[in-house]
């Protein structure tokens, strides 16, 4: 009964939310890809309930209801559209308002251990709501796709549900782990390249991350070309001329 149903849900909805988690794992920021990915897999999400068959229809109220994320959800996918929202939606005035308040962010974490301080650098994409708050768009995706699981399953719509698991982009992080983590940049010559970039440090006892008071601090970004790429292999006991 629900054959087309579970085939567009899978085609449109999972396929758009996994292209943006898989890219906002790539390590690779700029030009908008991520929050291009994230308004795609969004607008599937929220644009999936005026899909369902007539039997299982669902107003926007009481989905929302059934998950609060969703009015989020809705605002931020009609932000990105309209560029700005000035009409009240079912839950009231609109979480998110304007489309300027939906953006890439880089998130420079950093912490310690017995060794000194280390670092990497992660990205996502936020909304800034209107009371100032932030919010994670990956996690509020996963809730919303969550969501549909769970309500698709109980209609019947699926022999079994799944869960989607939202990994915070700020944790603990060993050195060792930070050392695989490469963020590059890709940018156009001739567009404007404007990074927002968050530096935080993490706190082992709170399990925290804190903003870093950069008041006073010059920050300096080199972007250059490397002329030479190579690899180095050092084997133990190998001397490279260097006196002990």
């Amino acid at each position: 009964m629900f054959d087309e149903l579970a085939t567009y849900y899978h085609d449109n909805v999972v396929e758009a939310f996994v292209a943006y988690r898989d890219t906002s794992r790539d390590g690779l920021a700029g030009r908008g890809r991520d929050l291009r990915e994230a308004i795609v897999a969004a607008s599937a999400l929220f644009h999936l309930r005026e899909h369902l068959p007539n039997v299982i229809a669902l107003s926007r109220l009481k989905a929302e209801k059934l998950c609060t994320d969703y009015a989020l959800l809705g605002d931020i996918v009609n932000a990105a559209k309209h560029k700005s929202i000035t009409q009240p939606t079912p839950h009231g005035a609109p979480l998110v308002n304007n489309v300027g308040k939906l953006k890439e962010l880089l998130l420079n974490i950093e912490y310690e251990d017995t060794e000194g301080v280390y670092r990497c650098t992660k990205k996502t994409v936020v909304a800034t709501l209107v009371d100032g708050t932030e919010r994670n768009l990956l996690e509020v995706l996963t809730n919303v796709m969550n969501f549909w699981e769970s309500h698709l399953y109980r209609l019947g719509v699926f022999s079994k549900q799944r869960t989607f698991v939202f990994e915070p982009p700020v944790r603990y992080r060993t050195r060792s782990e930070c050392e695989q983590i490469r963020l590059d940049h890709q940018v156009v010559q001739g567009q404007r390249y404007q990074p927002a970039y968050q530096f935080l440090r993490f706190d082992t006892r709170t399990g925290q991350a804190r903003p870093i008071d950069l008041t006073g601090c010059k920050l300096d970004m080199r972007i250059y070309k490397p002329r030479f790429n190579f690899n180095v292999s050092l084997k133990l006991g190998m001397r490279l001329g260097i006196p002990y």
